[in-house]
């Protein structure tokens, strides 16, 4: 294939992107649309109702809004109020809320700390308690 000087290495390397960047446009063209699946993501959420005071939640012109990184989204009786993985909230209508989301049921609760004293014991050991009972441990 003769020589292979700086010319012919830029040439077969440019060559072979054009040719992939073809075989790229073309499978697009003859593709639908990609499938994804969602990330199990861990997600917090409420389900707002007038008069429920959810952080994020707004009053503006008698309707209940929400302002998202897309803009301002009015707030329906029944939607769910999610805060996403950035901290970001938005709402969520209730089918759609069902259809993509179940309830977390195990939570695991790890609290780490270093106790010196013995009051500083008893708060820990009470917390630690406290934390079985409610969620049942």
């Amino acid at each position: 294939m003769g020589q292979c000087d700086d010319h012919d290495v830029n040439y077969r390397f440019t060559t072979t992107i054009t040719y992939a960047y073809i075989l790229s446009v073309e499978c697009q063209l003859r593709s639908k649309m990609a499938k994804y699946v969602k990330k199990p993501i861990v997600v917090d959420a409420e389900q707002w109702f007038p008069g429920k005071e959810i952080d994020g939640v707004e009053y503006e012109n008698d309707q209940a809004i929400i302002r998202t990184l897309e803009g301002p989204h009015l707030v329906s009786p029944g939607d769910w109020i999610i805060t996403g993985i950035a901290g970001e909230k938005y709402p969520c209508k209730p089918d759609i809320f069902e259809k993509t989301y179940d309830i977390v049921k195990e939570q695991n609760i790890i609290v780490t700390q270093t106790f010196t004293d013995d009051k500083s014991k008893e708060i820990g050991i009470s917390l630690a308690n406290k934390l079985k009972e409610h969620h049942a441990f």
